[in-house]
């Protein structure tokens, strides 16, 4: 007979899910990019003129499972880390229609550019703290290779 008391779920940091080396980055969160190489003990951040910014890593989800809200739980757990943090401003190079729905407005609209040729409406950036953003040219940390 089964037991009738359930397990408690363990949380993502006991289930180890941030420690996975994915898009690079090891440390804090696997989606967004502050840092060096993953174990670095001098974080080399990206950059917003010379304000400290994150960089959201570019998210795939397989066809076969789209459409089913695994994309938005990741990037609004990457998000909410992220506050949780105390990081203000996140960046991202993305599909135009869908970085919007998590608050994501056009970068150029902040003063926000890249030093390489990219759609301006692909461009994104997003106050985490309600501060107004930064400006200038976003210098990507090491992991983006750009």
């Amino acid at each position: 007979m089964a037991s009738a008391r359930r397990r408690r779920r363990r949380s993502r940091k006991e289930r180890g899910a941030y420690d996975r080396p994915l898009g690079g980055c090891r440390e804090q969160h696997p989606f967004l990019c502050p840092s060096g190489l993953p174990g670095s003990r001098s974080p080399q951040l990206s950059r917003v003129g010379e304000t400290p910014a994150l960089a959201l890593a570019p998210t795939a989800v397989l066809p076969e499972v789209q459409r089913q809200g695994l994309g938005t739980l990741v990037i609004e757990d990457a998000l909410r880390e992220a506050r949780a943090r105390g990081e203000s401003a996140v960046v991202v190079l993305g599909h135009p229609e869908y970085y919007p729905r998590f608050g994501f407005t056009i970068a150029s609209r902040h003063g926000i550019g890249v030093a390489f040729d990219v759609p301006v409406e692909a461009l994104m950036a997003l106050s985490l703290d309600g501060a107004p953003l930064p400006s200038g040219t976003i210098r990507y940390g090491p992991p983006f290779g750009v």
